[in-house]
């Protein structure tokens, strides 16, 4: 297993080094409705 820790670092440098014209708008659509607005209490 991948340690998560490296793997959010050498995401987050990517993230901050990069400069290329990446649309994150589309990105982000992809991942609308994943999370619940409301979540559920469980009893």
């Amino acid at each position: 297993m991948r340690d998560i820790h490296k793997v959010l670092e050498l995401w987050g440098a990517w993230v901050a080094n990069n400069h290329e014209d990446v649309v994150w708008s589309h990105i982000a659509a992809g991942f609308k409705g994943l999370i619940p607005s409301k979540v559920k209490f469980r009893p």
